[in-house]
């Protein structure tokens, strides 16, 4: 048997027996138990939409129904919650819907392929990866829409680089989203 061939045929082995972990990590994760909405832990605590959000949501309903040829089956309660608060959210569902090992196991093959850097703790990153790219979510087991509160700072700088109307229509395509 020539080198190549030995060597080759370790790497399947090996690249086969890390494609089976990360198969099994995300399939664990990309599709959790289902739940029965007594075992739900409860929503997070929103404040009221201010009103230059709460405003447009009728009339962006209705658009969003007539594009879509779809009608909302009732009211989707809505509120802002804080970064702070998206984070145990985000940190809530990762325990939730993750199977123990799971981003342990995610994190050992990502390293493998070299996808990741070696120093990278997965397990820290990715929930901050996930909050820092939420603008807004509706949770479908809780019924409820719940949009990031920048705050003005982070308002203002968003108006600022993309113009206050263009910002205005971003906010408004992340509520119709």
């Amino acid at each position: 048997m020539r080198i190549g061939s030995i060597i080759g045929s370790r790497l399947s082995r090996f690249g086969l027996a890390l494609s089976a972990a990360l198969a099994a990590a995300l399939a664990t994760w990309a599709a959790p138990a289902a739940r029965p909405p007594a075992a739900l832990s409860p929503a997070p605590a929103l404040a009221p939409l201010p009103p230059d959000l709460a405003g447009p949501l009728p009339e962006l309903r209705r658009a969003a129904e007539e594009y879509r040829g779809l009608s909302f089956r009732a009211p989707v309660p809505a509120g802002l919650l804080s970064g702070a608060a998206l984070r145990k959210e985000i940190d809530r569902q990762v325990a939730e819907e993750m199977a123990p090992g799971t981003l342990a196991a995610l994190d050992a093959a990502l390293k493998a392929f070299g996808l990741i850097p070696e120093s990278l703790d997965l397990g820290t990153y990715y929930p901050t990866l996930l909050t820092s790219q939420i603008a807004a979510y509706y949770d479908p087991d809780r019924k409820y829409l719940a949009v990031v509160d920048l705050g003005p700072k982070d308002d203002a700088a968003v108006a600022k680089a993309l113009g206050a109307a263009f910002a205005e229509r971003a906010r408004q395509g992340v509520l119709v989203h």
